[in-house]
């Protein structure tokens, strides 16, 4: 059986997708050829691929008309994963507001459409520090971290304006700085592993010693932050399957839910159902797993 690991051509995107050796091992040991392609490849035959599983087309962000032209022409296709539809919700994190209204804690977030109501977003977070961020984006991209009434923050909300994407602003967590963020991977609706992420944005709108690095561990249980991972995971769930984009019974093939600790409790901050990191190298038996969760999938797929 042959799976496309779905990429891009982009040789920044290709030397970060640090999960990729560990699955090119778990595949070839489950018998399953595993076949690294670009998205915007136009000489790929998707059609030869018994699977194509998502996994890192990261600078769609660059691309986004086009990533999701691609996307549709899968359709509702039972061999692409996370399906089609999951992909085209979730790649705009306006979704945050469709799991907080189904009871999921989420991170608060206003979302400015108009450079008009910049000023009014910064001053509902006027007493911590804030984060700024397109609703669209993939590492950090168009991401800072600003101190109280910086004038920084507004200019780089109107950035973002100017690029043509919506703006989030969130209150920045201290539990970041002082126990990081907890990354939850669930693959076939269990969990499989979990991560701890360093903090990465360093005040003033930069990176923590200079560029974007994620600096991961190893974490035990935490069964706060768990529980809102699984609220999370099982929101995701029952909103995809009510929507038809999974059958009734069928779980998402990965996912990766980062939380942390606000001062009301354990938080959401991202629910990543397309293109997450599974973070491998702190957790490579999970690997076989994603592996075993593939070949299950193509064994249910109806031969045409």
């Amino acid at each position: 059986m042959r799976v496309a690991h779905l990429t891009s051509a982009d040789p920044d995107v290709v030397a970060h997708d640090l999960d990729r050796p560990y699955l090119e091992v778990a595949f070839a040991e489950r018998g399953l050829e595993l076949v690294s392609c670009a998205w915007e490849d136009p000489s790929v035959d998707w059609e030869g691929f018994d699977m194509i599983m998502v996994r890192s087309p990261w600078n769609y962000v660059e691309h986004e008309d086009e990533f999701r032209r691609f996307l549709r022409r899968f359709g509702a296709s039972p061999r692409l994963h996370n399906p089609a539809a999951v992909i085209d919700w979730n790649l705009d994190k306006h979704y945050l507001d469709e799991l907080a209204a189904l009871g999921v804690p989420v991170i608060p977030t206003t979302y400015v459409h108009d450079g008009r109501d910049v000023t009014d977003a910064l001053a509902n977070n006027s007493d911590v520090d804030v984060v700024v961020k397109p609703t669209v984006s993939a590492g950090s991209r168009l991401t800072g971290r600003f101190a109280a009434g910086d004038r920084r923050a507004e200019s780089l909300a109107h950035e973002i304006l100017a690029d043509g994407r919506a703006v989030m602003v969130q209150p920045y967590l201290d539990s970041v700085d002082t126990e990081a963020e907890y990354a939850v991977i669930v693959i076939d609706g269990e969990i499989a592993h979990r991560a701890r992420k360093a903090q990465i944005l360093e005040v003033g709108g930069t990176f923590v010693g200079g560029e974007y690095r994620e600096v991961l561990t190893p974490t035990p249980v935490d069964h706060e932050l768990d529980a809102a991972a699984r609220r999370a995971a099982e929101a995701c769930r029952d909103l995809v399957r009510a929507r038809g984009w999974l059958s009734a019974d069928a779980e998402l093939l990965y996912a990766r839910y980062d939380v942390a600790r606000s001062a009301e409790g354990a938080v959401l901050l991202e629910a990543e159902l397309f293109e997450p990191a599974l973070f491998l190298p702190v957790a490579p038996a999970s690997a076989a797993l994603l592996a075993a969760a593939v070949d299950r999938r193509i064994a249910s797929i109806p031969s045409s």
